[in-house]
């Protein structure tokens, strides 16, 4: 199975998403996401090269993603409430998480 969805402009939980594209392959229960990326939260947004094995045995992923010069305000008014209000500023963050 390949899939691809491509989106110019929408958003999610009140938050631009610009120039989002998700191709993903799945091949004997093993996910691929080949690319991951948009402008959101005032940067870019990327988790190329993630994957989850469906396996016979219980569900694996490695997940590696890439935030780069996010507001961070829009990051914590994604969970509602006023604290994105009282903090501004931008950050970058490598990911990559195992399990």
């Amino acid at each position: 199975m390949n899939g691809r969805l491509q989106i110019d402009s929408g958003k999610y939980k009140g938050a631009a998403v610009r120039d989002f594209l998700l191709e993903l392959t799945m091949l004997d229960g093993r996910l691929l996401i080949k690319t991951l990326r948009g402008q959101a939260l005032g940067g870019n947004v990327s988790a190329t090269g993630s994957t989850i094995d469906f396996g016979p045995s219980r569900p694996k992923f490695n997940l590696r993603a890439k935030l780069d010069r996010i507001e961070l305000s829009d990051v914590l008014s994604l969970r509602g409430g006023e604290v994105g209000k009282k903090i501004s500023g931008r950050g970058s963050m490598d990911l990559s998480a195992d399990g």
